[in-house]
């Protein structure tokens, strides 16, 4: 709610009513009846109008600080009103005009009850509130509200928060149909985010501004109990536009797997927070198990990404890649540590950089000729260690050079030609120099092939010819000459979904990747295995659910 309201209502630049800064008692002596203060126009005599059109009774509150404009009032069909002006009404709106300056809180709900005096309101029952004519709503249990104090008092909050307002634009910009490999993710980032609480507090004194939510829960499934969700303990906006969570944790399926103390993140786009990605876990049939375990940090203009890698094979290593966005979708940064990488072969290679400075360009354009730029850069020292396969013919080999890569894609717009059906295409390109070996390795390519995007999920089939000067030193620069890329996703259950995926060597003729992974469908996520039958190989997969 607090993200709500300072994204509609912008509440922390908003100075609230002048009598809501002064002592209670010296309100009082200033607060008369209405019709003291209201023109004639705007009231009768009585504190009751008619809605000629829909004859819905309008009754003002009495008590109210001078706005300068039409008092709060509450506007209902069927009502009852007591000797001391009570009013009781049901399904009727009450019209919030002296709380936030210059905006109107509308609130609806099955049972209200409207003080004409002192102008308090007590709602029950299904309530909704939103500023008026605004699409996005609250929904909550309870609601009282104080003008005297200039509070909103709520229980059972819950409300839908645009994704937009937690996750930055650039990152929802490559949403979209792509041939790429990722994880096995049922369906693209949810629409919205819902936040739900037990009780929130808004107050806008100016000696004791308050706005904060107790009891919260973070999910991105719009069922009431999901089984995938962040919990905390409060949730507060403070004056300088920041959201501080209090005791945040993330919890899946009853077990709480990640908790932190704070949490801070801005409404601004200066982000101070630590997040951690979802562990990547694998076994493999010689390597037994290993994962990989990724934290971020948001510094505001500097970043930092922090790799921790684990297998029985090489221990843990440790990777930091810290940087800065100069312009958005470039990165700016350098790298240092080790850390575990892949060649063509899929055989692990353990990658040592002394420092290692990186320039990264990834633009979402969408024009008529382009569709997507993406380049890589790095230049350093690097090492490397190969661990042997003596079955397999493998030998043991180090390495180690000054080396200079450059890698880019320019991904042309998709072409449709049938329903969800496109033809997608791109050029590739790769150049590495490695100073102390005096030897480069030279790559240009293309690709092409067919996506079928459904259920949020993109099926490919995609052909990569490359062609190829010079020698690799090192093995996780070396690209194949021709291959067939492929992913697939077919449901044999109501609660099961398997996915294929696979890259065929069409030189060695064999598959480099066979992939087969089961997930099982619970509340909100999906959780399963994979088996690579191509590299003997296990892991385990997370998807989200958004239906």
């Amino acid at each position: 709610m607090l993200l709500w309201l300072a994204a509609c209502a912008q509440l922390l630049l908003i100075q609230p009513c002048q009598a809501q800064s002064e002592d209670r008692d010296d309100l009082a002596e200033r607060v008369t009846r209405l019709s003291y203060f209201f023109p004639e126009e705007y009231i009768d005599a009585e504190p009751v109008n008619y809605h000629t059109e829909t004859d819905r009774q309008v009754f003002y509150a009495g008590a109210m600080p001078d706005t300068g404009g039409l008092p709060d009032r509450l506007e209902a069909s069927s009502t009852s009103v007591s000797e001391e002006g009570v009013v009781t009404a049901y399904s009727g709106t009450l019209y919030i005009t002296s709380l936030v300056e210059g905006q109107t809180l509308v609130a609806g709900a099955d049972r209200l009850t409207f003080d004409t005096n002192s102008g308090e309101a007590e709602l029950v029952g299904n309530v909704s509130l939103s500023l008026q004519n605004d699409d996005l709503k609250l929904e909550c249990d309870e609601l009282y509200y104080d003008p005297l104090m200039g509070t909103l008092d709520v229980s059972g909050v819950s409300v839908n928060l645009p994704l937009a307002l937690l996750v930055s634009e650039e990152r929802l910009s490559m949403r979209g149909p792509r041939a790429a490999f990722g994880n096995d993710i049922y369906a693209p980032l949810p629409e919205t985010i819902r936040v739900t609480a037990g009780r929130a507090r808004l107050s806008l004194d100016a000696n004791s501004r308050e706005y904060s939510l107790t009891n919260v829960t973070l999910s991105h499934h719009p069922r009431p109990d999901p089984d995938l969700f962040l919990h905390a303990d409060e949730m507060r906006l403070t004056r300088t536009n920041q959201v501080k969570f209090r005791n945040i944790s993330l919890h899946v399926s009853g077990i709480e797997l990640i908790s932190w103390p704070m949490l801070t993140r801005s409404l601004e786009g200066g982000e101070r927070m630590i997040s951690l990605d979802f562990p990547i876990i694998r076994f493999e049939k010689d390597v037994g198990i290993a994962w990989k375990q990724a934290v971020h940090a948001d510094l505001n203009a500097v970043k930092a990404n922090c790799l921790l890698d684990y297998a029985n094979e090489y221990g843990l290593l440790t990777n930091i890649y810290v940087y800065s966005e100069p312009l958005p979708g470039i990165e700016l940064g350098a790298e240092s540590g080790t850390r575990s990488d892949f060649d063509i072969n899929r055989t692990t290679v353990e990658r040592r950089s002394d420092l290692n400075l990186i320039l990264r360009q990834d633009l979402d354009i969408n024009s008529d000729w382009l569709r997507n730029l993406k380049i890589n850069s790095e230049y350093g020292k690097i090492s490397t260690f190969t661990a042997g396969q003596p079955d397999l013919g493998i030998p043991a080999e180090r390495n180690e050079d000054t080396r200079f890569y450059i890698d880019g894609i320019a991904e042309l717009p998709l072409i449709p030609i049938a329903d969800n059906l496109y033809i997608t295409s791109a050029l590739t390109g790769r150049y590495v120099d490695y100073a102390d070996a005096n030897q480069h390795y030279h790559v240009s390519g293309l690709m092409g092939g067919l996506i079928y995007s459904r259920d949020g999920f993109d099926h490919f089939i995609i052909y990569r010819g490359h062609r190829i000067k010079g020698d690799a030193l090192f093995s996780f620069d070396e690209v194949r000459q021709r291959e067939v890329d492929f992913m697939t996703s077919v449901r044999l259950h109501r609660d099961w979904r398997h996915v294929v995926r696979g890259i065929y060597d069409i030189a060695e003729e064999e598959f480099n990747q066979l992939r087969v992974s089961a997930l099982k469908r619970q509340k909100t996520y999906e959780i399963g295995l994979y088996w690579d039958f191509a590299r003997e190989s296990a892991g385990l997969e997370l998807g989200l659910l958004v239906d």
